[in-house]
């Protein structure tokens, strides 16, 4: 039959398809069409081994077919007499056989590796969102525990029935800002694509940008800022306990800053009032001391003082100082309701396997968190200040406001006033600040756009920018092990002790200064 198809010149593709049946009685087909079937299926012909090892010993079987062949053509061309031409005919057959064999083997080997690889990348990309999603799962429930764990490690059989119940529930009041910051944290590790919001453009003008930067950088921690005569300038003026100089130096950082930034807001009126719990609690409270002891006692007579001419508040016109406290108080409600209307702008932007949500703050305002309630409790300190001093002025003779006891009320006010803000001087905390407003420290980068806060530059090992739970070697191996597990060739404990079914851990390498 061999011998007649050479004779009559048939095309020797279907030569090669007997040949590589007779010479290769093991494989078994079950596609009409064998060579595409042997490309395509090759793990019905080689049972073990990985896909890589497959191609391999299918383009070696390939091979063989292929000199089968060229050795039936000569045989063929040999063993009947034929004319150089019908033999050099014959022989261009077998070649053209051979390289549409050698084609198609290609071509199957080819469309296997595209198809092996689409669908690895695939069960990459699933089983990455799940794994990230399980572990966000099962830490979310450990963390959820760990209330119980603090009011049990902070019991005490001799304490007060009170004690203990007001501090259980302060936990309870305070735990869900906690879990909220702590879940975040953990979906910026797990799911972060490395963007960060924040301003794009050319920024204000170049007067701006300048002061931005150089009072409020994005590139520098305390030690870094202190070394700037700028910021140490704006900070220290801050300080003074003079008429109105405190109101002055806020208003124009009120100017200055972005308000359509959360944080901008809200670090304006924590550090506005965490200075006026310094300079007008504590600093005023000092001199006040010493001014009212120079007054009374520093002439040394029983029935004489001086505290109408240099006593406490006496310096400086009161309609001054009266203007610049009111000025502190509306400054922080303009920009507690510039807050309102920001948005954040230095959280970093997740890809979208992990779902998270910010829930509101603390007491349902959406933004700043427990800052709304602060702002309601200096609201109630501001107005019964107001109300001492207003019984204070009804006191005196015509009602007058300029008289030096209405003076040393003021000042008294003046005093109380700044020490209430003290909760306001605890949330500048960096923890504190953020698990209480919920919102991402930013500054200003030197065009004076509000960014994210980087600190400064340090050299940093080459690592990668986001966590990789597969990665397409392991997902091969991964669908290489189902695989045989859905054909019974092996059991899942056997797949899972295989060396290449668990992923190794590759720690990375110190690397030497440069």
């Amino acid at each position: 039959l061999l011998i007649f198809f050479v004779w009559q010149r048939v095309p020797l593709v279907f030569v090669c398809v007997l040949v590589l049946c007779y010479k290769e009685k093991h494989l078994y087909f079950t596609n009409p069409s064998p060579v595409c079937a042997f490309c395509l299926y090759p793990g019905k012909f080689v049972v073990e081994g990985s896909l890589p090892a497959r191609m391999k010993v299918a383009g070696e079987m390939f091979g063989k077919a292929t000199a089968h062949v060229h050795s039936a053509a000569e045989s063929a061309a040999h063993a009947i007499p034929l004319s150089e031409e019908q033999k050099q005919a014959a022989m261009m057959q077998a070649q053209w056989a051979a390289d549409v064999a050698g084609s198609a083997a290609v071509a199957g080997k080819n469309a296997v590796m595209e198809k092996t690889a689409n669908v690895a990348a695939q069960v990459k990309e699933f089983m990455e969102e799940w794994l990230k999603r399980k572990v966000q799962t099962q830490l979310e429930r450990a963390i959820g525990l760990l209330p119980s764990v603090i009011k049990d490690v902070t019991d005490d059989p001799d304490m007060p029935r009170t004690v203990k119940k007001g501090k259980d529930k302060a936990i309870d009041v305070m735990w869900p800002d906690i879990h909220e910051e702590i879940m975040w944290k953990v979906a910026v590790i797990l799911d972060s694509d490395g963007r960060v919001e924040g301003d794009e453009g050319p920024g204000p003008d170049c007067i701006r940008a300048w002061l931005r930067y150089h009072i409020y950088p994005c590139d520098k921690t305390f030690w870094g800022k202190i070394k700037s005569p700028v910021w140490m300038l704006f900070t220290l003026a801050s300080l003074i306990p003079w008429a109105g100089m405190t109101p002055l130096i806020f208003l124009f950082c009120f100017l200055l800053i972005d308000k359509t930034d959360q944080f901008q807001c809200i670090s304006f009126i924590l550090q506005f009032k965490g200075t006026q719990f310094i300079s007008h609690g504590i600093i005023r409270c000092i001199t006040g001391y010493f001014l009212f002891l120079n007054c009374v006692s520093g002439k040394g007579k029983e029935n004489e003082h001086t505290c109408n001419k240099n006593g406490p508040g006496i310096s400086g016109s009161i309609i001054v100082v009266f203007t610049g406290w009111i000025l502190q108080i509306v400054l922080i409600w303009i920009a507690f309701i510039c807050l309102r209307f920001a948005k954040q702008k230095g959280r970093r932007v997740l890809k979208g396997n992990i779902q998270f949500e910010h829930a509101s703050g603390g007491g349902g305002f959406s933004a700043g968190g427990w800052l709304g309630k602060l702002m309601i409790y200096d609201m109630v300190w501001a107005l019964m200040c107001v109300g001492v001093l207003c019984y204070v002025v009804s006191t005196r003779p015509e009602q007058r406001y300029d008289e030096w006891v209405v003076k040393h009320a003021f000042y008294t006010v003046q005093v109380t006033y700044g020490f209430s803000s003290l909760p306001f001087f605890i949330f500048t905390l960096p923890l504190i600040q953020t698990v209480l407003t919920h919102c991402t420290p930013t500054a200003y980068d030197r065009k004076g756009r509000c960014v994210a806060v980087i600190g400064p530059p340090k050299p940093k090992p080459e690592r990668p920018n986001r966590l990789e739970m597969l990665n397409m070697e392991e997902a091969q191996r991964l669908i290489a092990n189902l695989r045989d597990i859905a054909t019974g060739m092996v059991s899942g404990k056997d797949a899972a002790q295989r060396k290449d079914a668990i992923p190794t851990v590759v720690h990375a390498q110190p690397q030497a200064e440069p």
